[in-house]
């Protein structure tokens, strides 16, 4: 019986340290003993008529018994056959178990072996109800041992026939659900931090229960197991193009800007069409087709700009992300140039010589010393676009046209010879220094316009 069982276990180190001869015969004793349990450990009788119905009895092996749990082991979950009952063990007492005489016999149970042995229970793999407060109660350790642990990839292997096992609850309809419905494999799951908020309407997205976390279910051990903190990418892409965001692109750029992209996936998301322009409800646009809000872009009719909350304002970090896909924040020197080239070639009633002058003034800003333009600015020198004053030398009538950097000065008295001379009614120095517009003709060119005079 259970009885003499704990009586020769604290006997047995007290005779060793008498004669210690005896020491050498102690795993044949340990192989030798047979012990019977408790019928208060043993399943209840049924009661039946043949109560004269002899009872069976549960016989153990002690050699089979090589694990006790030490103090620190969470009480109340399930143990390995192998490993000493809580009942028996709290009889027997700590200290004889843990008596160097028994260091042959017996060791603490590693949490390891522990983990091995509970992947496979049944609260682990079948999802039954009545095991719901072990199964948290396993989930809690092995996430704190986790945790504990300074390399975990030999552990993550263990804990591998569970990553595809229904075994993790999930908060349904934002509740803590106890059901076996609300048990899920951690593909299935997404953390409870996550923001999904720009994904409503997608489909069911569930949530591991918040719960966990209260009780020491950590992230970190969550997403290990393959718990998901953002939506997958296969799933994004294939909504970018049909999802509107309420048009309001917000929540999408903030959570992509915390997920984990890839170099493909950044490609993707800058050639993609998924995200709206101001007063625009007829398409979507990739971010390379919009720009970020600007009023002195307003004047380009060209420009699109990114639909964006103007109350909310927005963050440093998302405009970043927002250029680094590609977003624009001034436009292209060449759509400037076809933009200012087309205006200048309408007549002067067509002509919108307030959009005009505005382009104008835009494009020299940027054409200073190290400014945007400036190094291509020399491919455009023949485009005319610059406003300027010409006297006919027959009629001495001034009239005004277009022309381009290369055929105008800024000296007034060039009039006199027929040249085009820039608009005083610019800022005549500052656009001939920007657009590199001569002050005074050349001297092969004054000597061949004096001889057509002459």
């Amino acid at each position: 019986e259970e009885a003499m069982l704990i009586r020769l276990l604290k006997w047995w180190p007290k005779f060793c340290r008498i004669d210690n001869g005896v020491e050498r015969f102690g795993i044949r004793l340990k192989e030798a003993v047979r012990y019977q349990t408790n019928s208060e450990n043993a399943s209840p009788k049924k009661q039946t008529e043949k109560e004269e119905e002899p009872e069976v009895v549960q016989v153990n092996r002690l050699e089979s018994i090589l694990y006790y749990t030490d103090r620190k082991f969470p009480d109340g979950l399930p143990l390995p056959e192998t490993t000493f009952s809580p009942s028996l063990q709290k009889r027997i007492g700590q200290r004889t178990l843990e008596n160097n005489f028994y260091r042959d016999w017996w060791s603490v149970l590693p949490f390891e072996i522990w983990t091995s042995f509970i992947v496979y229970h049944s609260c682990m793999t079948k999802g039954l109800y009545p095991e719901n407060t072990i199964r948290r109660m396993s989930i809690v350790a092995i996430s704190k041992h986790f945790d504990s642990l300074e390399r975990k990839g030999r552990y993550l292997e263990l804990l591998a026939p569970i990553k595809d096992s229904p075994f993790l609850p999930c908060d349904t309809d934002g509740t803590d659900s106890n059901t076996t419905t609300a048990l899920k494999c951690p593909s299935e799951l997404y953390l409870a931090s996550s923001d999904l908020s720009a994904f409503e309407g997608c489909g069911d997205f569930h949530k591991v229960a918040k719960s966990l976390t209260k009780e020491g279910v950590s992230e970190e051990f969550l997403l290990a197991m393959g718990v998901r903190k953002t939506i997958s990418m296969d799933f994004l892409f294939g909504h970018l193009d049909t999802l509107k965001w309420n048009e309001n692109p917000k929540p999408l750029i903030n959570y992509l800007l915390n997920a984990d992209l890839s170099r493909q996936d950044l490609l993707k998301l800058r050639s993609t069409c998924y995200l709206p322009a101001e007063n625009d409800r007829s398409s979507l646009y990739a971010p390379s087709d919009l720009y970020l809000k600007n009023d002195e872009l307003k004047i380009f009719p060209f420009v699109k700009f990114l639909q964006w909350n103007s109350s909310e304002g927005m963050p440093s970090a998302h405009r970043e992300f927002l250029i680094k896909l590609g977003l624009r924040v001034d436009p292209p020197l060449s759509s400037i140039m076809t933009f200012m080239e087309r205006e200048s070639s309408k007549t002067a009633e067509a002509r919108d010589h307030e959009t005009h002058g505005a382009a104008l003034r835009y494009l020299t800003s940027r054409l200073g010393p190290s400014g945007l333009y400036e190094s291509d600015f020399k491919h455009y020198r023949h485009f005319k676009f610059l406003p300027c004053i010409r006297q006919d030398l027959e009629t001495g009538e001034v009239v005004s046209e277009m022309q381009s950097p290369s055929a105008c000065y800024y000296n007034p008295s060039c009039l006199v010879m027929g040249f085009s001379v820039l608009d005083p009614t610019l800022d005549q120095i500052q656009i001939a220094n920007r657009t590199k517009c001569e002050k005074d003709p050349p001297t092969q060119i004054l000597l061949k316009r004096l001889m057509q005079l002459v």
